[in-house]
């Protein structure tokens, strides 16, 4: 290992990561460049859901862009309560594949994404998501990390399991936005050692997990 590979690993726990004393977050994998979204690219992620993404999501970004308006486009997209990611391929510059996390009362991290219908079946979902994992547990200090599907989803269940989630116990069935009832299971990804490095106040989970 490289003494500047060492470096980087020491300083954020992810090879690369870039994270300042704001929600800036940055790295790149071998096509991706995966960032945290900026209120600005929610519209040209907006445009680029498919009826099957809005299906399965029982929503639809664009349904949130109106209360939106007049937010500075340049904000990041990282509360203490929600981030999102988006992995845009190298080459083009073009969105591959959003991930989100999202923090709940009962003080568990829960991770979902989808990926732009031209993507897909190209192995761009599970580089991210291994990349998001990583975040959680070695640069948030989250050390479980949750999932869940609808169970006939089986492009979904096939994405968390080659990044090593494993099913866990939980509800046969789950309520989506849109008030659709679905069947569902449920997964987790855990790191015994996780470790929280981020210097960003307003990390995804810190108030409620570290709080």
């Amino acid at each position: 290992m490289s003494s500047r590979l060492r470096s980087a690993l020491s300083l954020s726990g992810v090879p690369g990561l870039s994270c300042r004393r704001d929600p800036v977050h940055r790295v790149r994998s071998a096509r991706l460049d995966i960032s945290v979204a900026r209120v600005g690219d929610l519209t040209e992620l907006a445009s680029l859901e498919d009826d099957e993404t809005r299906h399965r999501n029982g929503c639809t970004l664009a349904d949130e862009l109106a209360a939106l308006d007049g937010i500075d486009p340049a904000l990041p997209v990282w509360t203490r309560e929600y981030a999102m990611f988006v992995a845009r391929e190298r080459v083009t510059g073009g969105p591959a594949v959003i991930v989100t996390l999202a923090v709940t009362a009962d003080r568990r991290m829960w991770v979902g994404g989808w990926v732009v219908a031209d993507h897909r079946r190209r192995g761009y979902a599970r580089e991210a998501l291994d990349v998001v994992c990583a975040i959680v547990h070695r640069h948030l200090g989250v050390a479980e990390l949750h999932a869940g599907r609808e169970t006939d989803n089986v492009a979904s269940g096939r994405w968390l399991a080659s990044c090593g989630f494993v099913q866990a116990d939980g509800p046969s069935t789950h309520v989506l936005p849109d008030g659709r009832s679905v069947e569902s299971d449920w997964w987790r990804h855990t790191d015994e050692r996780a470790r929280r490095r981020c210097v960003s106040l307003y990390a995804p989970g810190l108030t409620i997990l570290f709080g």
